[in-house]
């Protein structure tokens, strides 16, 4: 099942970059943003006069051969750096994007209504990217390179430095392609974060897991450990079995429930799972108490 998310997601993704995204010269980030800069750029170079040599590149340079030439790089770096399992979902992710920027036909999905293409691509895209991170996967690219620039910059967390490097590709695009449609780019952008957010953890900003299972204490140490998520552990009784439990508690981010779930069929495929929907998480881990000081 996650490969098939994946290759789903992959789908939705390169849909939302090469019929709606790149044909409105929407950057939005990543290297799919980089793309498109490249191909409008290069479409100069191409034009309607080269010899049949370069007759696909007509148009400039496909957004396929741009994502492979960035990708290789990081992956050749990635391999010696990251967990053989991790590295190739994100290798398996990124192929299956490229495959289908390649293979599917160029043209304009919608009309040219800007704001039509920016919420209905942001919607494909995000429904799109929330499929491939369920599977525990990405397709590389900015991802990647923010997890490798971690390990240079240890102080900050994964999501700032995507968001210091996509902002970096934004700007270059609302230079290229004028402020507007830097706005309308901005709104795919909110579309695709909040509907990925959706697809991974419902509509909650964060969640509480509660855990029951004779295998407590592998559970937790396997959460504390991989996750780096603080566990609580909560002496109960179970009043049909009259048997004495502890029962685990767990905030989380939606995007580690994924592994959470999985870590505790991992151990008891019988355990009692309940996740709720928690309003606002403030503390270690999330948003600080600190902010709330005046």
């Amino acid at each position: 099942m996650n490969y098939l998310y994946t290759i789903a997601g992959a789908f939705l993704m390169a849909l939302s970059i090469q019929q709606v995204l790149e044909p409105m010269e929407l950057v939005t980030g990543g290297v799919s943003g980089i793309a498109i800069m490249v191909k409008s750029v290069t479409g100069a170079w191409f034009g309607d006069s080269v010899g049949s040599s370069f007759s696909y590149f007509q148009g400039g340079i496909p957004l396929w051969i741009t994502t492979v030439v960035i990708n290789v790089p990081l992956f050749w770096v990635a391999y010696k750096k990251l967990d053989r399992g991790v590295w190739f979902r994100n290798l398996f992710g990124s192929l299956c994007l490229i495959f289908f920027l390649a293979v599917l036909p160029k043209g304009d999905l919608l009309s040219n209504d800007y704001m039509l293409n920016a919420v209905f691509g942001g919607l494909m895209e995000g429904t799109g990217l929330g499929l491939v991170l369920l599977s525990k996967a990405s397709t590389g690219g900015v991802d990647l390179l923010a997890t490798l620039l971690l390990r240079i910059f240890p102080q900050y967390s994964i999501p700032k430095i995507m968001m210091v490097l996509d902002g970096i590709i934004i700007g270059v695009g609302i230079l290229l392609f004028g402020i507007e449609r830097g706005l309308y780019a901005l709104i795919v952008i909110f579309c695709v974060s909040r509907i990925s957010d959706v697809i991974i953890g419902g509509f909650a900003k964060s969640l509480v897991a509660y855990i029951i299972s004779d295998q407590s204490d592998g559970i937790a140490n396997e959460i504390m450990e991989e996750l780096e998520r603080g566990i609580t552990g909560i002496s109960v009784t179970g009043l049909y079995h009259n048997k004495n439990r502890t029962m685990l508690m767990c905030a989380t981010g939606k995007k580690q429930l994924v592994y959470v779930k999985e870590i505790v069929a991992k151990y008891d495929s019988n355990a009692f799972v309940i996740i709720v929907d928690a309003r606002e998480t403030l503390g270690e881990g999330f948003q600080g108490l600190g902010n709330y000081i005046r």
